[in-house]
């Protein structure tokens, strides 16, 4: 089945003749719904729609249009109306990067409009889960994609070369390359420049796999590469080199006092010396706050060590001496 349906998709997209021919468009903010939104140039076919919501990708071809995630389902026909102004042609193809609403939210709005979507086979086992469990009001505006898959894809267009790349087992984070133009949409492997991400180790997305995701991004880029983040602005790899950073510094913090006894509470307490520096920063500014960051992590480390050992060094002596001295009466 899933050979069946890579195939499917190469097939749609191998057939597709697009070339780019939009010019003329111009940036601005919708006098819309959402004040918040804005419209923004990547390059001549590529812009991204921006909003509380987070990005839209939007590659506009001569006779279709390409998208990447859908936002919410309250900012999708806001969305929409933008996209119509630059372009009436349809909605042909579009990839969730995530299974969260606040990425494929739109996703109903987007299929009436004729989309194939398409996402990782999780995004789609995930939609369902929501669809069966007593969290159904969330799930009943979502559309899981129509084609799914669970390798790297790269797809040919006339004029553009398309990477979907997977992040890691167990993941269903996608990101999208478009290689001829240089310009990659992270989805919330890169949450927000110089903001704490989000992560959510319940479903595949701990803080390690994150960094995994990071120094991916900066495989795949260059000083020259436009990276859109799945909130907020574009960023440089200057900027993802300092969420790999802060990342990496709060894992071994959060780590090292895991392993040495240390409660929830008790790292909470030493906050300041955690978090500080990137608070200073704004790094809390954002959705995630410290207590967040240091939450998720500490959560992560737990999972990893098992139950907390809280004897002192004495006692864990001591109680070593007694397993070698029984050990050696049974000798």
């Amino acid at each position: 089945m899933q050979t069946k349906n890579i195939f499917s998709l190469l097939v749609l997209f191998l057939s597709i003749t697009i070339t780019a021919q939009v010019s003329g468009i111009s940036e601005h903010s919708d006098d819309g719904v959402n004040k918040n939104t804005k419209f923004r140039k990547l390059t001549n076919d590529i812009y991204y729609l921006q909003s509380d919501g987070g990005n839209i990708g939007i590659y506009f071809g001569k006779d279709e249009i390409f998208m990447v995630d859908s936002q919410t389902s309250t900012e999708i026909n806001n969305n929409l109306k933008i996209i119509k102004r630059v372009s009436k042609n349809p909605i042909k193809y579009l990839v969730n990067t995530s299974f969260q609403p606040d990425h494929n939210g739109g996703n109903k709005v987007i299929s009436k409009e004729g989309a194939i979507i398409l996402s990782h086979k999780i995004t789609k086992s995930k939609i369902n889960e929501l669809r069966r469990s007593d969290k159904k009001e969330i799930a009943a505006g979502l559309v899981s994609a129509d084609l799914t898959f669970s390798e790297n894809l790269t797809i040919h267009y006339r004029n553009e070369e398309i990477k979907i790349i997977t992040t890691g087992k167990n993941s269903s984070e996608l990101m999208v390359y478009f290689s001829k133009s240089n310009v990659l949409f992270t989805g919330d492997i890169l949450y927000m420049k110089n903001r704490y991400p989000l992560l959510d180790i319940d479903n595949g997305i701990s803080a390690e796999k994150t960094i995994s995701g990071l120094d991916l991004i900066l495989k795949m880029s260059n000083s020259a590469t436009k990276i859109v983040p799945g909130h907020g602005d574009v960023v440089t790899i200057n900027e993802v080199n300092a969420s790999i950073n802060m990342l990496t510094s709060l894992l071994k913090q959060i780590y090292s006092q895991r392993a040495n006894g240390k409660t929830l509470d008790e790292v909470l307490a030493s906050k300041s010396t955690i978090t500080g520096r990137y608070d200073s920063k704004g790094y809390g500014d954002g959705e995630i706050k410290s207590d967040d960051i240091i939450r998720s992590i500490y959560n992560e480390a737990a999972l990893e060590m098992g139950p907390l050992d809280k004897r002192t060094p004495q006692e864990k002596a001591n109680d070593r001496l007694k397993e070698m001295q029984k050990a050696k009466g049974k000798n």
